[in-house]
Order: C-alpha cells, then sequence, then structure tokens
C-alpha cells in the first residue's frame, strides 16, 4: 500500500483525472474536513484503508434546489476512524464486499438517493472490530440496503424518511430503530440481533421474516 496523508486524500477527491484510488493506507493525522463542492462527483477506493483522526464529508453551501449528484463507493476498505457525512445532498454511497473493519459511520446528509452496505456472502463470523452505523436527520430518496453484515457493532436510524429500507442475512449487537417513516418498503429477514427496539415508526408496508430479535425487544408505537 502506498501512504498518504489527508492533504494527498483531498488532492485525491478533487482530482478531474482519477475517480478510482487503489491500494492507500491513509493517514488522518489532524481532523479533516472535505468540502463537497470541490470535490469531482465520482470517487472510488479499493482495497484502501483509513485511519487516524476524523473525517467529516459536509457542503456548507448547500441549498435547497441543489441536485444530488456525489457519488462515494468504497469496495474491500478497512475504515478504523470515525467518517462523518453531513449537511449535503449525496446521490450514492456504498460499501461493497466488506470483510474488514468500519469503525464508526455517521450518516447526516440531508438527502441521499441510494445507500449499500454489502459483506462477503460466505462471511461466518463477525468481524472482529465493531462495525458501527448510525442513520439520523436523512431524507433517503430510493433505498436503504444492508446485506450479508455480520457485526458485534450496533446500527442506529431515527428522524428518518426512507423510501426503501432492506437489511437481510444480517447481524448485530444492537439495532435502534426510532421516530423514523419508511413510506414505501420495509424489508427486515433473516437477522440476528441480541438486543431490538423499535419505536415511533411509521410502516407502509413491513416483513420481519425469519429474524432471531434475541433477548430484549421492544415494540412501542409503531
Amino acid at each position: 500500500m502506498t501512504t498518504i496523508n489527508g492533504k494527498e486524500l483531498i488532492e485525491l477527491l478533487v482530482s478531474k483525472n482519477q475517480d478510482e484510488h487503489s491500494n492507500y493506507l491513509i493517514e488522518i493525522t489532524n481532523p479533516l474536513n472535505v468540502e463537497l463542492s470541490e470535490v469531482t462527483k465520482s470517487n472510488e477506493f479499493i482495497n484502501c484503508k483509513f485511519q487516524g483522526k476524523r473525517m467529516d464529508f459536509s457542503n456548507l453551501f448547500v441549498d435547497v434546489n441543489d441536485s444530488i449528484q456525489h457519488v462515494f463507493n468504497f469496495k474491500n476498505c478497512e475504515i478504523l476512524n470515525d467518517v462523518y457525512f453531513k449537511d449535503c445532498y449525496i446521490e450514492e454511497i456504498s460499501f461493497k464486499d466488506i470483510s474488514k473493519p468500519v469503525k464508526n459511520l455517521h450518516l447526516s446528509p440531508r438527502k441521499l438517493g441510494y445507500f449499500k452496505f454489502e459483506c462477503r456472502e460466505n462471511l461466518e463470523v463477525e468481524t472482529s472490530n465493531e462495525i458501527n452505523i448510525t442513520i439520523h436527520n436523512s431524507e433517503i430518496l430510493n433505498y436503504l440496503d444492508f446485506l450479508h453484515l455480520k457485526s458485534s457493532g450496533q446500527l442506529n436510524i431515527r428522524s428518518c424518511v426512507i423510501k426503501n429500507l432492506k437489511i437481510h442475512d444480517s447481524s448485530f449487537d444492537r439495532v435502534d430503530i426510532e421516530k423514523s417513516r419508511f413510506t414505501n418498503d420495509f424489508q427486515f429477514t433473516l437477522n440476528k440481533i441480541k438486543d431490538s427496539y423499535f419505536k415511533y415508526n411509521e410502516f407502509e408496508k413491513s416483513n420481519f421474516s425469519l429474524t432471531d430479535f434475541g433477548m430484549d425487544v421492544e415494540f412501542r408505537n409503531n
């Protein structure tokens, strides 16, 4: 792997000559703010490792009339630092072929077209480090998908409006879904959860089949 710092990462993100970034060890030595208005529309990271301080992706100049257009793909990557997407419009964020830790991912874009987190289907054991994902105060315009995610961490979804959600063949230590509205389809199937909390949600259509909700389960005011 080639080691780069935060400044060099931003140079990759704004480059108009390169949108695929492979085999980088990205050391964030100071908290990093990435201004999305300066970043190219599409960036894909393949077999990269992020570590160090927190990274924030945001758009300080976002306007209610702006279109959603940025795409971020992470394939077979490891993320050991905190990563935030906030105060922005994003077309797509995806994590594919994940078999390594993603320590803390926080999503609070104002609008997000698509989000997908997919581990390798044959991944039998929980990832050694926790995968923790928080999604809040966002509108998901199309779908939010978690497939084959085996994690000893937590999934938190709160105060969101989501068109379609699918969580399938996944495991978490704890799932909290609250104060959210699912406008089309909610699929929560073939999962194994230790503690499950679903509170103050609105479902148009839902399916919870073949899921083990764990010992501590709470469904309230849904």
